[in-house]
């Protein structure tokens, strides 16, 4: 009972904290005084009565109301964590400890800075264009760097982590991960995910080729989704913004829809923090500045889908390297961040966060904000958009934890689920020195940016956000090696499995999971 009583006492004393130091508080106080004059003789109990009501019916009732939804996310998200178990620590140590040490490397071969402020002759006004400037320096430069890390290194450090404890049986023998730790099985993902094809129509080709229809019973047609969707907008409340998700969302209405679930409001003083940090980008050159311009070209501007995005994803990136505000999302998930020993041409050196944000970019990092250029054409929407993104659920796949959605789960599932529904399948991959898992781990490393179709990719971020979860990925990659399966049982060794799975570009997400699930 007197744990209950902390955990209501805590969850109250975080929604005042949040509630006093976000603009509601004042902007709400200038509101209810303006309307409050009527009130110097009243009676206290009438004054409450209609102050409520006053409240109830403005604006600032429905951003309450998201705030406390958010604190709500954040406490189940709390729940679903396990900590970081004493072998993953130890992991996640020698891996921050590899990161530093590649990084410290590189500068001391190249005779480069981690951090170097620009002198006067070097800066610009505000007024000119920074973006240019910043990559024009990156540019002039000429520095060749590698990656900081691969997704191949992320994957080898994974699957050499092993939990002592873990008793050796059948599935743990054949499976790469050996964490041991709790996921769902098919059946409860199914029900977790059963709210995806109960509202709208569905038109699409099964393999063979046959023309199938799901008609959604209460939605009569695609303008009668497009009509709800608008009230959702209108409402502005995020509990409604997820569950509107969870059937899919029209292109049209993505930017809208997400914004309320993020609970990305914009002002005044949010545009000011936008321009400090790329005020900042002026002041500094970071050696990670080198690493992003790299990493943007060797990927988002070497993609057809992506390459017309190319300034503005490096403008994006560049911001969030400089973002301190990022450490509060690594706080709540017991993350630790880079720290490297800072030298500095005009300061002392010293021990400190690296970059700003505590995130090195690894080889592909722009790909994860490289779709949403097709939804936010402003580049603080944008910026917003990706914080939050990141912050919520793509940082748990860069990361060692036990967490419920980390990186190491959905791998776990993946493996669980894969052979439970397909265990001749996943035997002969075994058989043939091609681990599944190797072949989907980008997929699920980077949420499928860059493998399926932009829109596609969009929709499947559409599922992540309507049900708060990254399960998803991994029931998808099961789901496309299962319709690749009489491919893939030809296959004699991992060339030619790879080259099967080379182009998912054509996969339609919502058809393929409504087959896996066997909603048709």
């Amino acid at each position: 009972m007197s744990e209950n009583k902390e955990l209501v006492c805590s969850f109250i004393n975080d929604i005042y904290i949040d509630f006093i130091n976000s603009n509601i508080f004042s902007n709400l106080q200038r509101y209810l005084e303006a309307d409050l004059s009527w009130s110097a003789t009243g009676e206290v109990k009438e004054v409450k009565k209609q102050l409520k009501m006053i409240i109830k019916d403005s604006d600032y009732y429905v951003e309450i109301e998201n705030m406390v939804f958010a604190q709500m996310n954040k406490k189940n998200k709390t729940n679903r964590s396990y900590g970081i178990l004493l072998y993953l620590n130890k992991a996640e140590e020698l891996w921050l400890k590899r990161i530093v040490e590649s990084v410290n490397k590189m500068c001391t071969e190249l005779g480069i800075y981690l951090s170097q402020k620009r002198t006067v002759s070097q800066q610009v006004d505000l007024g000119e264009n920074i973006l240019s400037f910043v990559k024009k320096d990156c540019d002039k430069s000429n520095i060749k760097l590698r990656p900081v890390y691969s997704a191949s290194d992320f994957f080898e450090m994974l699957i050499s982590i092993k939990n002592n404890n873990l008793r050796d049986s059948v599935r743990t023998s054949l499976c790469l991960m050996k964490t041991c730790l709790h996921v769902k099985d098919f059946l409860e993902l199914k029900s977790f995910y059963s709210a995806m094809y109960c509202l709208h129509r569905m038109s699409f080709k099964d393999q063979t080729q046959k023309e199938i229809f799901y008609i959604n019973k209460r939605v009569k047609s695609e303008n009668d989704w497009i009509k709800l969707g608008n009230a959702v907008i209108n409402k502005k409340n995020c509990s409604s913004a997820r569950q509107y998700l969870k059937q899919g969302c029209p292109a049209s209405l993505r930017k809208q829809i997400w914004l309320i679930l993020l609970n990305i409001k914009i002002h005044d003083e949010d545009m000011l923090y936008y321009i400090q940090l790329k005020k900042s980008a002026l002041e500094y050159d970071l050696f990670v500045d080198h690493l992003l311009r790299q990493d943007v070209q060797l990927t988002a501007s070497n993609s057809n889908l992506f390459f017309v995005f190319e300034d503005l994803l490096y403008q994006t990136l560049l911001v969030f390297s400089r973002d301190g505000f990022f450490l509060n999302y690594l706080e709540e998930l017991s993350i630790r961040p880079f720290k490297c020993l800072i030298k500095d041409k005009i300061t002392d050196d010293r021990f400190n966060t690296y970059p700003p944000c505590g995130i090195l970019p690894f080889h592909g990092f722009s790909m994860l904000a490289a779709p949403l250029c097709y939804i936010y054409e402003k580049p603080e929407e944008l910026y917003f958009a990706f914080r939050e993104l990141y912050g919520r659920y793509f940082i748990k796949l860069h990361s060692i934890s036990s967490n419920s959605q980390s990186i190491l789960s959905i791998c776990s599932l993946f493996e669980s689920l894969l052979i439970s529904k397909e265990a001749a399948l996943f035997k002969h991959l075994m058989d043939i020195g091609c681990p599944p898992l190797k072949l989907a781990f980008n997929w699920l490393m980077f949420v499928y940016s860059g493998y399926l179709s932009a829109e596609e990719t969009l929709q499947l971020w559409d599922i992540i956000l309507g049900f708060d979860s990254l399960d998803i990925l991994a029931v998808v990659a099961v789901a496309i090696l299962e319709f690749r399966r009489e491919n893939l049982m030809s296959a004699t060794n991992l060339k030619t499995a790879e080259a099967m799975l080379e182009d998912i570009s054509t996969i339609k997400v919502v058809p393929l999971l409504a087959q896996f699930f066997g909603y048709i």
